[in-house]
């Protein structure tokens, strides 16, 4: 299980949040979004934006959100179909 937190994220195709915590399982496919309320162990922390975008596919990482767009996410169970790469806002792969 890998977790992830940043300022501002991005799920593919139009998911954009604020402050949460980003839960993987071994295939990379996202199983909770919750909002980040204190440190976790073993969550790693990207300063700005992630993105997360389906594997293997050519999308392309959008530029920016306007602000009203941000939500700001309670606690949920997000069972995922797909696996996920996720990208820094440097738009570096990270897995």
């Amino acid at each position: 299980m890998l977790r992830f937190y940043s300022h501002y994220t991005f799920i593919w195709p139009d998911i954009y949040l604020k402050n949460v915590v980003v839960e993987l399982d071994a295939e990379n496919k996202i199983q909770r979004i919750f909002p980040f309320e204190k440190e976790i162990e073993n969550t790693e922390f990207h300063s700005g934006w992630l993105y997360f975008i389906p594997g293997g596919k050519g999308f392309s990482i959008p530029q920016s959100a306007p602000s009203t767009q941000y939500q700001e996410a309670t606690a949920i169970e997000y069972s995922s179909t797909q696996s996920y790469s996720v990208y820094n806002e440097d738009k570096t792969r990270i897995i």
